[in-house]
């Protein structure tokens, strides 16, 4: 049918990025593409996939900025966004540092018919050089005629006036635009006025590992600890260990299930051992840690749980796949939208319940005790958004 570059989170420290990558090549391949791949952020290109997440050796569990920092690093990129036009101060420093790789970029265009950007939030400045990427990314492509589909893409609202602008040029050089829900719909529309069209994110395409069934006997329950990285502010993230160690606490009352501690993302991991250095300093032994680096690592993990209590949402949307009944925290709007897509909303809460660990409780034993018709209700939600996915075309 043609050949295409598709451009993704190839390269990644979170295991989701990894499986939507996967999943994006995964529907593009099977309609018939011959597919170039590039990392986004890197602008890398790839040759073979790396199943395995990357090791954040210099992550920590602590905001060190402050202020003035923050005010610093503002004025040098309005200084810098003044002087340069359409990059920001992360991505111009990006583009002097990865000359070659864009040159290596424009070569392969000329040999494929399209482009296909996306998956994951791609739409955000919380990484400050990605809007100029995004941009260029799409400039280059319109430049020498290329067909340019922007594919399965969150978006979270941008920050900056110049995010914004540079997010709208993109889009007016796009074919097509479609986004995963209905949140991110709505953000996207305010950015372009093309048509926006609302699909899922493309992990629900993937088909989980048969289960092998559990090796251990004991019920456990899965909980998915964030790092201060997620939440806006210490007061947040202060509120969100409060409530996840009393509702450890609680749920270690229960039944004798075992609590394991467990991240998607390399860069909760510090913030998993602190806290179980936490608990067991406060004679809480009923845990243990366990710290997956690929997809199957987690189709294994899970194969052990009864239930997980999430964070990050692709852990949610694994857990979705796999029929594994769940719970989670809304600490980002695209969340919320994953729960719109699965109609879980009244099992995903706002930080400001999950401070309610009674009803936190009270729903993880109303899952747990109709798990049969849970699972029903999720394998027939699965059945329904494949069949989303399978009507996607390019």
């Amino acid at each position: 049918m043609g050949k295409v570059i598709i451009i993704s989170f190839f390269k990644s420290n979170n295991i989701g990025d990894l499986a939507l990558s996967n999943a994006i090549e995964t529907i593009i391949s099977k309609q018939g593409f011959n597919v170039k791949k590039y990392d986004f952020a890197n602008i890398e290109p790839i040759e073979t996939n790396n199943n395995r997440v990357f090791e954040n050796k210099y992550s920590t569990n602590k905001d060190n900025s402050n202020r003035l920092i923050k005010l610093g690093k503002k004025i040098i990129r309005e200084v810098l966004n003044f002087l340069f036009g359409e990059y920001t101060v992360g991505s111009f420093s990006s583009y002097i540092r990865k000359r070659t790789n864009w040159k290596n970029y424009i070569k392969d265009l000329d040999d494929v018919d399209s482009i296909i950007i996306g998956g994951g939030n791609m739409i955000m400045d919380t990484h400050y050089d990605w809007p100029s990427i995004f941009y260029r990314y799409c400039k280059l492509a319109n430049k020498y005629n290329k067909k340019i589909h922007v594919a399965f893409v969150g978006a979270e609202p941008p920050k900056y006036k110049k995010s914004r602008i540079l997010y709208k040029k993109a889009f007016h050089y796009s074919t097509s635009i479609n986004v995963r829900d209905p949140i991110s719909k709505a953000i996207v529309e305010d950015l372009t006025n093309k048509k926006v069209e609302e699909t899922i994110d493309p992990v629900f395409y993937l088909k989980p590992s048969l289960k092998k069934g559990k090796k251990y006997e004991s019920k456990s329950i899965g909980i998915n600890i964030l790092s201060r990285v997620c939440f806006k502010n210490d007061e947040e993230y202060i509120s969100y260990t409060d409530s996840i160690i009393k509702l450890i606490k609680k749920l270690t009352l229960i039944d004798s299930y075992s609590l394991i501690l467990f991240s998607t993302d390399t860069i909760d991991w510090p913030a998993i051992q602190e806290l179980e250095n936490h608990l067991l300093q406060n004679k809480i032994i009923n845990i243990s840690i366990s710290l997956p680096t690929s997809l199957n690592d987690i189709y294994e993990l899970y194969d052990e749980f009864d239930y997980i209590i999430g964070g990050r949402m692709h852990a949610m949307i694994i857990a979705q796949k796999c029929l594994l009944p769940f719970m989670g925290v809304i600490w980002q709007s695209k969340v919320k939208g994953f729960a719109m897509v699965v109609d879980s909303c009244d099992r995903l809460f706002n930080l400001t319940d999950l401070t309610d660990t009674e009803q936190i409780i009270k729903c993880v034993l109303i899952d747990l005790n109709n798990i049969s018709k849970v699972k029903e209700k999720m394998y027939k939600k699965n059945l329904e958004l494949e069949r989303i996915i399978e009507e996607q075309r390019f």
